[in-house]
């Protein structure tokens, strides 16, 4: 590319005026192929619109999901993804994941002619025992072959909540329907944290709101991205063996892509040497991550104890989370 890219903010003829600039706009959701494109807001429901043309006259730009409508009645809407079919949306809330047609057998969108199908999954009715029946909260979805994964956490009486956790629901054929919530990566009941690892070890921040499905060369692997904004990192979650296997969490393994430490060069460089590497092995080759080779180089770091360490070695300057990082690389 030889061009920079030209960004401006828009809101489309078709949406209704009176949610523009409320800052309750949540997420966005593009098929790969340009097909459809999808803007959650919190209390107003979906808005569509064409990702290939960003006209504000855009003819299918409209308010294609109202509260209210099959069902979907909760007015804190936030994730949303297709799938990966493009034959869907899936749409995630605070208790509630709902599964969106957006293309019938005979190729149209029934939601551009005001027909809203979805299936309803109950996340707390599924999840909540992992946690003794207490509240749950949820922020997004994602779907791989016949597992949904889900970002949480359990629902503090009070104040800011644990680090997040994913889990991970299976569907089955013969039930039709959603079952066997699973915890495989992160606590809920750990406070927040950076530490790579097993799924079972990871500990992530507080501030993660979406997940996202990393594009891979090899059909059996299957990577979902979590940006943990508060570790200023890409956390990069390996699902492959639960995926294939329909078991085997404890082989879950979370790596980490910090985003300010050059995160384009070590994982997307065209150069052959580092093209075709794991997470992993890109983070070893740079010396920054916190694991190394197993559990006895495993090093962790609450936020508590990195405020301690940026004291001890900071004094009189700004301390980073990669700068005390640096010092266990």
């Amino acid at each position: 590319f030889n061009q920079k890219a030209q960004i401006s903010p828009v809101w489309f003829d078709g949406w209704n005026p009176k949610y523009q600039n409320d800052g309750d706009i949540r997420m966005v959701s593009a098929a790969a192929d340009g097909s459809s494109g999808y803007v959650t807001h919190a209390s107003g429901g979906v808005f569509s619109f064409d990702p290939l043309s960003p006209d504000k006259e855009d003819p299918t730009a409209k308010h294609v999901i109202k509260i209210g409508e099959a069902g979907i009645d909760e007015d804190d809407i936030n994730g949303i993804h297709h799938t990966s079919s493009l034959k869907n949306i899936i749409l995630t809330s605070s208790k509630y994941v709902h599964i969106v047609k957006i293309k019938s057998s005979d190729g149209s969108n029934p939601l551009q002619y005001n027909k809203v199908t979805a299936y309803k999954l109950p996340l707390d009715y599924h999840c909540d025992y992992l946690y003794g029946g207490n509240d749950m909260t949820f922020m997004d979805t994602v779907i791989i072959d016949d597992y949904a994964f889900v970002l949480g956490h359990p629902t503090p009486e009070k104040g800011q909540h644990n680090g997040v956790a994913i889990y991970r629901l299976t569907w089955d054929d013969d039930d039709e329907a959603w079952h066997n919530c699973v915890q495989i990566a992160g606590s809920g009941l750990k406070d927040a944290g950076w530490v790579d690892g097993s799924g079972r070890e990871a500990q992530f921040s507080a501030t993660v709101h979406d997940i996202a499905i990393l594009p891979t060369s090899d059909s059996q692997s299957h990577i979902i991205a979590l940006p943990d904004t508060g570790n200023r990192a890409v956390r990069l979650i390996d699902v492959s063996y639960p995926v294939e296997t329909d078991d085997e969490t404890d082989k879950v393994r979370v790596y980490s892509a910090p985003y300010n430490e050059h995160l384009f060069e070590v994982m997307y460089t065209s150069e052959g040497k580092r093209t075709g590497m794991t997470p992993e092995l890109a983070m070893v080759k740079d010396g920054k991550s916190y694991y190394h080779g197993g559990r006895e180089n495993l090093y962790t770091m609450n936020f508590n104890a990195a405020q301690d360490e940026c004291a001890r070695v900071g004094i009189g300057r700004v301390c980073t989370l990669p700068e005390i990082r640096a010092r266990f690389a």
